[in-house]
């Protein structure tokens, strides 16, 4: 009342919070700022009286008024980091923000409540301040990926500390249980950041390498050695994946790191490459013709290994090829050629295999001139196997020849006829073989001729001229084959 008689004036407001601490630190700002105003605390800190000059409680009203409080909750760990040490850092983040009070109060399950009273301003500055030095980032990993980030004795973590300047923490008991764990930084915002940006290159695969089961024992090698020399001299991490078909290498790490191992990867690939060639039609006649002259010929050519499998559900054969890429792709370039490619086996008697082979092979050579196609032969007792092997119409043409070259004729002679027949020596019989171009054999009271139909009727015209030559005039029945 008496206050505008003397010109004073009064005014009531509100304090942010409604606490009596909160008032008292009102009242601590307004004697400091404004000298002729006085604030009495009223209604349990919920309110207070201003009073004083008209222009300062005005501007001291307006103030109060603007009041108001931060309220966040941290974990534990980052609840104390913000104290420091004996209330240090606490200390300084209030003197740099300027607001009138902050505290840090440990709440309950790991959580920690700050709370700060202050003008706009000075509440602004401080979250400013707080979420660049203590900063708080949150990431859950898998377990494998928990248990390399921790390291051996915890050396990853303290190499990832030291690399960063982060402060990090892994929950020791989920990478036991065998559970997703989860990994806190905390820090200023510039190494958290870092931090959680390395432990995102290696918590997520960058890529993935595909490989074939069969050679995925060798990118692992003895006791791990193949991952463990690719990780020490790329810096990424490698994870094996031997559930899938094929299996596969997940890459973690920045990119770099991730761009090398995947060299040295497929460079393992190149070394090790398969691939599975299908033979349709007659190509795998073709393949293990000459007893296999053909497949190794392929190996000795590209360099690759070949494997044939029969064995495909119903399916075309085909030939497995390993080896390195280069080696591979030859082979398969090989392979391909025996497509349209046609393979005839020819069973002859022994002695008619003789005739078309000439001396010293020079027959098979000659046919396979004429023809284009190749051939090989294998002993079967009195039989021999001929195998003839190239494009359809080179095939077709060496038979063909084949057959008429070996037509066989047996020849009934008398008993004493034989000798002259022979010759002296052989030499008529040689004779006879050498002026008509077939083969002849004595056998038991016959002969046999074999070769072509003109050599054969050649060869019996001159073993019927030998006769009349031997009887003049004699009553000799014109030589007829057996059937």
């Amino acid at each position: 009342l008496l206050a505008p008689q003397v010109g004073l004036r009064v005014r009531s407001v509100v304090i942010a919070g409604g606490r009596p601490e909160r008032a008292r630190d009102c009242r601590t700002l307004v004697e400091a700022c404004w000298s002729s105003v006085r604030l009495e605390i009223a209604c349990e800190g919920r309110a207070a009286m201003l009073v004083g000059l008209p222009d300062e409680v005005e501007s001291a009203a307006s103030c109060l008024s603007s009041m108001r409080e931060l309220h966040l909750e941290v974990p534990e760990r980052l609840g104390w980091r913000i104290v420091g040490k004996a209330g240090a850092e606490a200390r300084r983040l209030q003197d740099e923000s300027r607001v009138l009070n902050l505290w840090v109060n440990q709440h309950f399950q790991g959580v920690s409540r700050v709370e700060a009273f202050g003008v706009p301003d000075a509440i602004a500055q401080l979250e400013h301040l707080l979420s660049i030095r203590h900063a708080f980032r949150r990431l859950e990993v898998p377990q494998h990926i928990a248990r390399r980030i921790i390291g051996k004795g915890g050396s990853g973590i303290r190499m990832l500390e030291t690399d960063t300047g982060a402060s990090v923490f892994v929950n020791s008991q989920a990478v036991s249980a065998a559970q997703a764990c989860t990994v806190e930084l905390i820090g200023e915002l510039a190494a958290v950041e870092k931090a959680l940006q390395w432990l995102k290159c290696r918590s997520t695969p960058q890529a993935r390498v595909e490989v074939p089961r069969r050679i995925i024992g060798v990118v692992i090698g003895r006791s791990g050695a193949g991952v463990k020399d690719i990780e020490a001299s790329t810096g990424a991490w490698l994870q094996v994946d031997t559930a899938s078909e094929p299996c596969g290498v997940d890459i973690f790490g920045e990119s770099d790191a991730v761009c090398r191992a995947r060299t040295l990867l497929e460079e393992v690939l190149d070394r090790h490459a398969s691939e599975s060639v299908e033979l349709h039609g007659e190509a795998l006649q073709c393949l293990m013709a000459r007893g296999g002259a053909i497949l190794r010929d392929i190996q000795a050519a590209s360099g690759a290994q070949l494997r044939i499998d029969q064995a495909r559900n119903g399916g075309p054969a085909a030939a497995e090829l390993a080896g390195s890429r280069s080696e591979v792709e030859a082979a398969g370039a090989l392979l391909r050629q025996l497509e349209g490619q046609r393979c005839r086996q020819v069973t002859l008697p022994w002695y008619a295999a003789v005739h078309l082979a000439g001396q010293q092979g020079a027959g098979w050579r000659d046919l396979e001139a004429r023809s284009g196609a190749a051939v090989w032969t294998s002993g079967q007792g009195e039989q021999t196997m001929v195998e003839v092997s190239g494009p359809s119409e080179a095939v077709e043409a060496a038979v063909a020849e084949i057959h008429r070259h070996t037509t066989v004729q047996n020849l009934p002679v008398a008993e004493g006829a034989v000798a002259h027949i022979i010759g002296k020596g052989g030499a008529t019989i040689r004779g006879v073989q050498a002026n008509s171009g077939a083969m002849v054999q004595i056998v038991e009271s016959s002969v046999r001729l074999c070769g072509s139909p003109e050599a054969c009727g050649k060869a019996v015209e001159q073993i019927q001229a030998i006769l009349e030559a031997v009887c003049p005039g004699g009553d000799h029945a014109p030589l007829v084959a057996l059937p």
